[in-house]
């Protein structure tokens, strides 16, 4: 007898992150993983909260793995799961670990299910290795920045919005929602829609979007340049998103940003 198409169930392999988990069911969860095959997806893991569940060691939050997935017409569901890498790094450190959460609350409120780029594939697994070995600030900001340039949102700072001028990097510029205005247009503008970028804080910015990986962990910042420069980021991020991060506040709220 031919069994029929609906019957016929595929199967995926791929290397993912593990950005979310929330629990289903009794011993189910859902989780938010972003495959190198598929980009961004909701998969099910039956029975994984169970002691004895052979998939527990390869579904670590924020962890590197091989899954194996049944493709249906429903939701994904994981039947093998490797583990790659779980970043040991992060895990021994509140701080570290904190922030891989305010990452990948990040990542999953700003990219879209099913649409895959290998680009942001590697720069997820890149920003996990930062935080492993670099200030954890410092490693967040890189992403915050790149992601914006590789999802189109990256901002114009070199021309003023409102008059066209060119500011030159030693000039002193208003940081607003997809660029920046000079001090003369600016000034009038409510200070919840600009934020002051001094010459260090450009420098700052420019560093984190072009430095090779390497050269992060030797970039210093000041206080008030890592000031403006958050207060500008969260200004790009809070015009894509609908409502603010949670683990952003908690990250404020325990002082270690």
């Amino acid at each position: 007898m031919m069994r029929r198409e609906a019957d016929v169930t595929e199967y995926l392999s791929t290397a993912a992150l593990v950005l979310r988990a929330q629990d289903h069911k009794e011993a189910d969860q859902l989780l938010t993983v972003y495959t190198k095959a598929k980009g961004k997806m909701t998969v099910l893991a039956k029975g994984v909260k169970k002691n004895s569940s052979k998939l527990r060691g390869g579904l670590q939050l924020f962890g590197q793995t091989a899954l194996t997935l049944a493709m249906g017409k429903g939701m994904p569901v994981v039947i093998n799961a490797e583990s790659m890498d779980i970043f040991p790094a992060i895990r021994a450190d509140l701080t570290r670990i904190s922030y891989a959460g305010y990452c990948a609350e990040l990542l999953d409120r700003l990219l879209v299910s099913d649409e895959y780029d290998e680009a942001i594939f590697r720069l997820i697994l890149q920003s996990m290795n930062l935080l492993s070995y670099i200030d954890p600030w410092i490693a967040a900001k890189t992403l915050e920045i790149r992601l914006l340039d590789a999802l189109g949102y990256a901002p114009n700072l070199e021309y003023c919005q409102e008059c066209s001028r060119l500011l030159r990097p030693a000039d002193k510029r208003l940081g607003t929602v997809g660029g920046a205005l000079c001090i003369t247009c600016g000034k009038d503008r409510p200070l919840g829609q600009i934020v002051l970028l001094g010459t260090e804080t450009m420098t700052l910015y420019q560093a984190l979007r072009e430095l090779p990986l390497t050269q992060l962990g030797h970039v210093y910042a000041s206080q008030t340049a890592r000031k403006q420069l958050e207060a500008y980021l969260d200004l790009q991020i809070d015009a894509i998103i609908e409502y603010p991060l949670k683990t952003r506040q908690f990250l404020r709220s325990m002082a270690y940003v």
